[in-house]
């Protein structure tokens, strides 16, 4: 349905009230390429921020508990005077505050736009691609072809970008009109013409989840894409029905049984 249903914490719905085109000088840099980042595409972007020399920028840094390069990270942020956020729930404000970004094309992509923030994008895994084209095509974000040479072909994207006032311009004028952070309100709108109620599962329910687990529309997206036989259901539904530790609920609607959903309580 396009970027005006970007599901958005409701942050980004309130920055973007506040958001302006970005028309001055790049002073502050936003680095942030996701919660993970395991192939480490934030070290690539810290290089080539140091290799520009460019003392005079403030650079926010911003990576999860679980990167498996969070003591680098912080090593390297040290070292050249970078902000090193971890786990932050700033996201939106440190945007706001920001001239220019580099980050990947996941989710950050569509909150950047929120927040009028203009950035150059790297494709970090596959899943990213479509998106990440459909963003460049409505002129939203800066996407240069990636090379081997990862922190020299950022190092030269971003001389460039911080050189060119107008492309920025545009780029963060583009995409607060494209992305207004409202997305989760409109899909909200849009699913909530019935509603659905919750029961928890009873002995009786067993043979009709057994028929969802075993329809072929849910066995292509399971692990185990395998038909399960009855005993084996039976056993694993009897098992379910006598844990505490688990909730097993069951969603209807207007009388007809949907789906399931499992809490697994730790």
């Amino acid at each position: 349905l396009g970027p005006r249903y970007a599901v958005l914490r409701e942050e980004f719905a309130r920055q973007h009230q506040n958001a302006l085109p970005r028309q001055g000088e790049v002073r502050r840099v936003f680095v942030c390429f996701g919660g993970g980042d395991a192939s480490g595409y934030t070290l690539h972007a810290i290089q080539a921020l140091a290799g520009m020399g460019a003392a005079d920028l403030a650079v926010d840094v911003v990576t999860g508990a679980q990167n498996p390069h969070l003591e680098d990270f912080r090593v390297w942020c040290a070292r050249y005077g970078y902000a090193c956020h971890i786990h932050t729930d700033r996201m939106a404000g440190l945007m706001a505050a920001a001239d220019l970004a580099i980050g990947a094309g996941g989710v950050n992509l569509w909150e950047r736009c929120a927040a009028g923030l203009p950035a150059l994008v790297v494709i970090t895994a596959e899943n990213q691609r479509e998106q990440v084209d459909v963003a460049a095509r409505l002129g939203v974000i800066y996407v240069p072809d990636q090379s081997a040479d990862l922190a020299g072909m950022l190092a030269s994207h971003l001389y460039a970008l911080i050189r060119n006032r107008r492309l920025r311009h545009a780029l963060s004028a583009q995409g607060i009109q494209t992305v207004d952070g409202r997305g989760a309100a409109r899909v909200v709108a849009a699913l909530s013409f019935r509603a659905v109620t919750f029961r928890r599962a009873a002995p009786q329910d067993c043979e009709t989840l057994f028929a969802w687990r075993n329809h072929p529309d849910i066995l292509k997206y399971s692990h185990d894409p395998a038909p399960i036989s009855p005993d084996v259901h039976r056993d694993w539904y009897a098992a379910v029905m006598r844990d505490t530790s688990r909730i097993l609920l069951i969603g209807s609607c207007d009388g007809d049984d949907l789906g399931v959903v499992r809490f697994d309580l730790n």
